[in-house]
């Protein structure tokens, strides 16, 4: 039998097989637009069966490469073919992949092979732990059930054992990652960073992990960019997918700017590789404003471009065109236009699909705007209003959004509650009420809580959040039950719920873009644009900002620095107990100020940080570090550092080795201590940490 022809048989009908994956795949998309429910079950079934036969062709390649090992004398070469193997296995056996990995760490020890037996070791734990997320994942859903019945509580039982097998799948990965960083395996080092980032977002209090999340995610990503750089030479096809992969890092952890960064690098040194979509859909990421959209489609008109760009980037250009001016009346309906153009010329008559549904959404949101601007109890106004709920029902019975029933009924609230709002009197119980609904709508579009309220909804209700604010995250665990009230209540008539509204008072109120507090807190050019215009025109700190050249407890020792770090304690806490605020250091506090930058600021950042931890006792991180390189008068690049401090929804206390605390406060630049009690009082209506000061810094920067 000649093996080596068998198993290159068997790659060639892999690759044939794979081909038919792809069109099955196209014609599920197509069928989709259809709504053909039949078809479409039938294309998945066919799909899976696909999928099993490349599975079954694995394991034979890895069991024809385990039967060549046997018969070779030479554990090297034996050790060789048995990994081969095991390259195949890890595509279609669990058990197989642990089998033939035993098997070859016994030979890696006898022939004193560390860095092979450190590497089976390292795969080992990662498929144990690929087992063990697949366990964890059942008991997910069964949480998410849980929140279905109303149920849904991190002190629930289900929940408690979700956490906990996440943690044991977390430990163990760790223990995988320190094995491949000794090996400096880093396709293995970004597959376990990866699978640490989902077992961390896959639980209940995810929350909490969001900054680890961040920092693993940034591993991966500089990891794929050191890769793509090493390998231009070489092989420039994988030197870009690794640059791609570096840029899906960044958008996982919405860093916008990284994005960019990473995209342009593509663009300027990769660009002969792309084609007309793929050059494209990178420039589309660049878009972000109705004016960039319209560029671009300008752009595609006058070189003949593939005519769904085109429209595409209409689409988007008015969309967002409503979307930055609430007094716009007409740019939603251009949206619903473009949507309807690419549906006729590339679906003919076709009345179903994603096109259509966008259509009718973005006419829906024109008449909600119309019907604010008119008076929601006007003749007309009312009559608006209905059209907007009529087009939104359209939206959802032409698109393929059947596991979208109840949204638009929330829609539909949605609607009421906004009405119902108005600046001199927000109700909030209403407010709360709006905001699971919102959480709902943002939890189904797959939108992250702490970057978005509402996908598609207006401007309107963002701002109310953003104005009184109110974060969505604390009322993830109520949305299913919330959903579950709205959809056993029926519908009430819209004079009984909606008062008239001032247009007036809704011009004026503020708005931020799509970057929210959270994004900026991020964004590295925002820090840069702010620092320099705090710096200028004498303008003095703030309630808000304190400028620090350095700090005493980094350069003192005894009795001093013990002294200094528990002022820098009350520092911080100061800024948490009231309404949060940021320490920018590296620049001198008096006018005119000066950058002098931090030397070693990665050691003086981690003693920082182990500081706060020793004198505050708080259950989550409230504070984040943030390096910003700026430029001093001599054009040099200086290391400054941001401490950006939330506003805690409980009090901060500072207690110093001795066992005393102090509770302080910010008053303007300076501190007051103040009893427990009163900060406790002045917190009642905080449901959660929070940067929102962070729009305040935003404000300042857009002011003249």
């Amino acid at each position: 039998m000649n093996s080596k022809s068998d198993i290159e048989k068997m790659k060639n009908l892999i690759k044939e097989l794979k081909e038919e994956s792809n069109s099955l795949s196209y014609e599920w998309s197509e069928l989709r637009t259809r709504l053909d429910r039949k078809k479409i079950r039938e294309n998945r079934k066919k799909l899976r069966e696909v999928y099993e036969k490349i599975k079954k062709i694995n394991y034979n390649i890895g069991k024809t490469l385990e039967e060549n090992a046997k018969i070779l004398k030479n554990p090297e070469k034996k050790l060789v073919s048995l990994l081969e193997a095991f390259k195949y296995f890890k595509k279609s056996s669990y058990d197989e992949s642990l089998r033939i990995l035993g098997i070859s760490k016994e030979i890696s020890i006898s022939i004193n092979n560390n860095k092979i037996k450190k590497f089976c070791e390292a795969q080992i734990l990662f498929i144990e732990c690929e087992i063990l997320d697949d366990k964890a994942e059942e008991i997910w859903y069964e949480c998410l059930n849980l929140g279905e019945q109303g149920e849904i509580e991190p002190q629930n039982p289900k929940c408690i054992e979700l956490s906990s097998l996440r943690d044991t799948i977390i430990e163990k990965l760790k223990i995988s990652l320190s094995l491949a960083e000794k090996i400096e395996d880093l396709e293995l080092q970004i597959k376990i960073l990866n699978k640490i980032s989902w077992n961390l977002h896959r639980r209940i209090d995810r929350d909490e992990f969001r900054e680890e999340r961040i920092s693993y995610h940034k591993k991966s990503a500089k990891i794929h960019e050191n890769l793509a750089y090493s390998l231009k030479d070489t092989d420039i096809s994988i030197s870009r997918q690794h640059l791609e992969s570096a840029a899906f890092d960044y958008i996982q952890i919405r860093l916008k700017e990284e994005v960019k960064r990473v995209n342009q690098i593509i663009m300027n040194n990769y660009k002969d590789t792309l084609s007309k979509t793929e050059l494209f859909w990178l420039k589309w990421d660049f878009a972000s404003h109705s004016e960039h959209f319209k560029k671009l489609a300008d752009e595609l008109e006058h070189t003949e471009g593939e005519r769904s760009w085109i429209l595409r980037a209409r689409i988007f250009q008015y969309k967002l065109r409503a979307e930055e001016n609430l007094e716009d009346l007409e740019s939603y309906f251009k949206a619903s236009e473009y949507c309807e153009k690419l549906q006729k010329e590339f679906h003919g008559d076709l009345k179903t699909g994603p096109d259509m549904g966008d259509s009718y959404l973005y006419k829906g949101l024109g008449y909600i705007r119309k019907s604010i601007y008119e008076g929601p109890l006007s003749k007309s106004g009312k009559k608006l209003l209905e059209a907007a709920i009529k087009n939104i029902e359209k939206s959802i019975e032409v698109s393929d959004w059947a596991f979208l029933n109840p949204m638009y009924l929330a829609i539909y609230k949605t609607i009421y509650a906004l009405l119902d709002l108005s600046l001199n009197n927000i109700n909030k119980t209403k407010i709360e009420k709006l905001l699971k609904i919102a959480g709902f709508l943002s939890w189904q579009y797959g939108v992250d809580f702490e970057n978005k309220i509402v996908q598609n909804l207006d401007l309107l209700i963002k701002a109310i959040f953003e104005k009184n604010n109110i974060s969505a995250i604390k009322y993830l665990q109520q949305i299913m039950s919330e959903i579950n009230k709205i959809n056993s209540e029926s519908k009430i008539l819209i004079e009984q719920v909606i008062p008239k509204v001032s247009w007036e008072k809704i011009k004026q109120m503020e708005f931020i873009d799509e970057d929210s507090y959270m994004t900026l807190l991020y964004k590295v050019s925002f820090w840069n644009r702010f620092i320099k215009k705090a710096m200028s025109e004498k303008r003095i700190e703030t309630k808000l900002w304190d400028f620090k050249e350095t700090l005493t407890m980094w350069h003192t020792t005894g009795k001093i620095k013990e002294n200094a770090e528990v002022k820098f304690c009350e520092l911080i806490a100061a800024y948490a107990n009231v309404d949060g605020g940021v320490l920018i250091i590296g620049i001198t506090d008096k006018i005119p100020r000066k950058i002098v930058g931090i030397v070693d600021l990665e050691n003086k950042v981690k003693f920082t940080k182990e500081i706060i931890n020793r004198y505050i006792d708080y259950n989550t991180d409230f504070t984040h570090f943030q390096q910003v390189q700026i430029k001093d008068e001599q054009n040099n690049d200086k290391d400054c550092l941001i401490i950006a401090v939330a506003q805690t929804k409980d009090e901060i206390l500072v207690i110093d080795k001795s066992g005393r605390f102090g509770c302080p406060i910010r008053l303007e630049t300076g501190l007051k201590r103040v009893n427990p009690k009163e900060i406790r009082e002045s917190k009642k209506d905080i449901s959660q940490d929070n940067y929102c000061f962070i729009l305040n810094l935003n404000r300042f920067l857009q002011d003249n």
